[in-house]
């Protein structure tokens, strides 16, 4: 509690003593607190700090509470986001295994108002999952606000952490890629070159093998599937290709696949477009040389 006094900035400080009590009534008993005595002590703010916290007060950002993050989140959570927002069960779930799993471990025991953006920042990096980090983004966005509107905080510490919190993880996972460890993890595949390149043998060299790599490198699909391929299941206008079967499998291992996999649907594949056109491309080529 606080106030002023002849031009003085005194903070007043309430001590209530609560004492259990336990009485009988009939063949059971209770037990209840009450309060034994009430004592106020007063406490004059040095001049520096005085001159500060007016300051503060004139630009509407003394803070005269002092939280745990823990309390506030839990006040946050129940009677804000429940009582008043009315969430649904399951976010207010979601949000209620965020906070216990990642925000309280690390941050529980910090004051609100020393709260720092970067420990944060901390906390939301450590989230291994995507879809997880940006429900926590969320929360300390949506929360942070709340302390501030209530004057919990000084300042939003925050605002635009979402957008952050994404660059910083892209930078991280782009300071892995660069490793070795996780060059020699990185799945061999073809460049655009190296497919014109192989197109361009295989039309020279072996002709009945175009079509079928021409195919591949445009729908993705596999050698069994390609074999199966029927000119009724293109369709030129949409630019799709329908499969319904395969070939190339002994008739006890087909069926099997078949009923696993094709029984009541069809799988369909749509034509990269910049590889709808790889035959032309190729034809121009052979006319240049």
């Amino acid at each position: 509690m606080g106030g002023r006094l002849n031009n003085e900035i005194v903070c007043h400080f309430l001590y209530v003593l609560w004492l259990p009590q336990i009485f009988f009534k009939r063949s059971f008993y209770c037990c209840k607190n009450s309060a034994s005595s009430i004592y106020t002590t007063r406490k004059t703010m040095s001049s520096p700090n005085r001159d500060e916290a007016l300051i503060q007060i004139c630009r509407k950002q003394f803070v005269p509470y002092s939280y745990t993050v823990k309390e506030f989140y839990d006040y946050w959570l129940w009677y804000y986001m429940w009582n008043e927002k009315d969430i649904s069960y399951n976010t207010y779930m979601t949000y209620r295994n965020i906070i216990l799993n990642y925000i309280d471990p690390a941050l529980g025991t910090i004051s609100l108002p020393s709260l720092k953006r970067k420990d944060l920042l901390q906390v939301l990096l450590r989230i291994p999952s995507p879809t997880v980090r940006k429900h926590a983004c969320a929360i300390v966005s949506s929360s942070m606000q709340v302390a501030r509107d209530k004057n919990y905080i000084s300042c939003n510490i925050a605002m635009k952490i979402t957008a952050e919190v994404n660059r910083l993880k892209r930078a991280e996972e782009q300071q892995l890629m660069d490793t070795y460890s996780a060059r020699k993890r990185t799945v061999k595949v073809y460049s655009a070159a190296q497919l014109n390149c192989l197109q361009n043998i295989c039309r020279q060299e072996k002709p009945s093998l175009y079509l079928p790599m021409l195919l591949a490198t445009a729908t993705g699909l596999r050698i069994s599937e390609l074999r199966a391929l029927k000119y009724e299941n293109i369709d030129f206008l949409n630019k799709y290709a329908s499969i319904e079967t395969q070939l190339g499998r002994t008739k006890i291992s087909f069926c099997l696949f078949f009923l696993n996999k094709y029984y009541g649907r069809r799988k369909r594949t749509t034509i990269k477009k910049n590889l709808r056109n790889q035959d032309k491309k190729n034809k121009n080529n052979n006319n240049l040389n």
